[in-house]
Parts: structure tokens; sequence; C-alpha cells
């Protein structure tokens, strides 16, 4: 509650404001419905339940960047990893 000295909540990413665009943007053109990939990305349960095993794979640098994504590749100086800008 506001007032009683506590911090407010802090914010949460959301599928349709955060992640699903940045899905649409990075990997739906092979992860849909009969893309070339084996599972889908298009919806957030696909998301969901493949989470874990997404994030290792970014992390890993095993998952191509698709060709439709067009932002520059950034090098974060703290950990030296590549992220998308």
């Amino acid at each position: 509650m506001e007032g009683d000295g506590e911090p407010p909540p802090e914010a949460r990413a959301t599928w349709y404001q955060d992640v699903g665009p940045i899905l649409s943007e990075h990997c739906m053109s092979c992860h849909q419905p009969g893309g070339i990939a084996p599972f889908s990305l298009t919806e957030y349960q696909d998301a969901v339940e493949t989470s874990e095993m997404m994030m290792k794979k970014v992390d890993a640098g095993e998952m191509r960047r698709s060709t439709r994504a067009r932002r520059p590749v950034a090098r974060r100086a703290t950990a030296g990893r590549t992220t998308r800008a």
C-alpha cells in the first residue's frame, strides 16, 4: 500500500508489450506453425513451455538471429555478452 513506507511493486514484463514483440522480430520467422524450427513461439504458452531451453540456447550463442531482425548487435560492457540494442 502507498504511504506505509514500502516501495511500490516492480514493473513486470508482459507478453504483448515486451516479450512477444522481441520474439516476433527475432524468432518467429522460423518458430511458427509450418516454419523450419521444431516448435512454435507465436503464443505465450509456447514461450512459457520452452523458456528455459530458449534462454540456454540464446546465452550459448546456439540460436541464429533471424534474417528479419534489423537491430544492430551491441556489446554489453559489464558481462561481455552480445545483446540486441
